[in-house]
């Protein structure tokens, strides 16, 4: 059972039968969502025509505040944006979870592929890597999407539209179009619950949606590879990238200077669980496949960092070794995130007071959750979770 502020194990039993139930693949199609939205983007200054990772230091120190972020000007944004996603359905027939939908959204230099194991051609067993075949097995559609400015989503000007802002309110488009059946002729259902997993810098945008619309978004939130005040993820970030995805990847050159990317090489240590809890063959993988993108944008917008009103279920899942998560700032120093009540991954518990709230800290666990061996343990937590309250 999973209690407020407490840390469930996942009993032996349920993570083989999690894993023996998830191996049939699911049918899964992708397409191109066309979203209207608006929002009041932040008025951030013109980025430097350069393309090295000092000038980005130098732009975030000069433009992030410190504090009273309300009072910066803004500016109206609009349009139609195609968001690059994949729909799959359920291997499993649960009656109660026909009208059931698991919005996923991922994070930072990554993409929609997160959430399937990269597709990772050579693991052990089928979805042994994969949050959407797990949740198939368990009766839950899901719905995948690339980030504005990430994946196959548009890419469109990486200061003034790519923000955090409108980030959101597409995502609270895409939620409202799932309840009503709009949201394409691909997806024909009406769904009447719509739960929320994200990962990383997505679990910043579940946040904001549990505190701006705390009754009008997603019905249960799954936040991933996360805490109250990541310690080590703004450091980290800057000393990690090597600037400009247009010089990082030539197959990005096209891109705007204020569209970063970064060298897996780099990031490897950041991501990834301690030697021995990971393929080193699916990182060479990935790092063949590697061309994500994120935006200064999204990286100078400020996000709510308030309590919530939500009272629905939020489950964190942070890995106990997440380096990006619980080192301390300018650290890179491998971690413990502590388990119990007194752990950082606990702390979370402040941001929501009135909320259903669990948490979960799998060992041998790095950011990436869905990329360790531990994988199949936090998806059966996390389906655990949704279970336990009714979803």
């Amino acid at each position: 059972m999973f209690l407020r502020s407490s840390c469930m194990l996942l009993p032996v039993s349920m993570a083989v039968l999690s894993q023996a139930s998830s191996q049939i693949p699911p049918n899964c199609k992708d397409f191109m969502l066309s979203i209207e939205a608006s929002a009041e983007n932040w008025a951030l200054p013109s980025y430097p025509n350069a393309t090295d990772v000092a000038s980005l230091a130098r732009y975030l120190s000069q433009t992030v505040p410190a504090s009273n972020f309300t009072s910066k000007p803004k500016i109206p944004v609009s349009g139609t944006f195609n968001i690059s996603a994949r729909f799959c359905e359920p291997t499993q027939k649960v009656f109660e979870r026909e009208q059931s939908v698991q919005l996923l959204l991922h994070g930072f230099l990554s993409s929609k592929s997160y959430w399937h194991g990269l597709d990772y051609p050579n693991a052990t067993f089928d979805g042994q890597y994969s949050w959407a075949q797990h949740a198939a097995s368990q009766g839950y559609y899901t719905l995948s999407i690339d980030n504005l400015g990430s994946g196959d989503s548009d890419r469109l000007d990486p200061i003034t539209v790519v923000q955090f802002p409108l980030q959101s309110q597409i995502l609270l488009r895409i939620i409202a179009c799932l309840r009503s059946g709009t949201l394409t002729p691909r997806i024909p259902t009406k769904f009447n619950t719509v739960i929320m997993a994200a990962h990383s810098y997505g679990s910043l945008h579940a946040r904001e949606l549990t505190i701006a619309h705390p009754t009008s978004a997603a019905d249960a939130y799954i936040l991933t590879a996360t805490a109250w005040n990541p310690l080590g993820l703004n450091a980290i970030v800057s000393a990690a990238t090597a600037g400009s995805a247009s010089v990082v990847d030539p197959s990005l050159s096209h891109l705007q200077p204020a569209y970063m990317s970064g060298r897996l090489s780099a990031w490897e240590k950041y991501l990834y669980p301690p030697q021995g809890a990971v393929d080193p063959q699916l990182i060479a993988f990935e790092k063949s496949e590697f061309a994500h993108t994120y935006t200064v944008g999204e990286l100078a917008s400020p996000k709510l960092n308030t309590t919530s009103d939500f009272t629905g279920p939020v489950l964190l899942i942070t890995g106990r070794n997440d380096v990006l998560v619980c080192s301390p700032p300018g650290s890179n120093a491998t971690t413990d995130c502590g388990v119990g009540n007194q752990s950082i991954p606990a702390q979370m518990a402040n941001v929501y007071p009135r909320a259903q709230f669990g948490f979960y800290v799998p060992d041998k666990t790095g950011h990436n959750i869905n990329l360790g061996y531990s994988a199949t343990e936090a998806f059966g937590a996390a389906h655990m979770f949704l279970e336990e309250y009714g979803f």
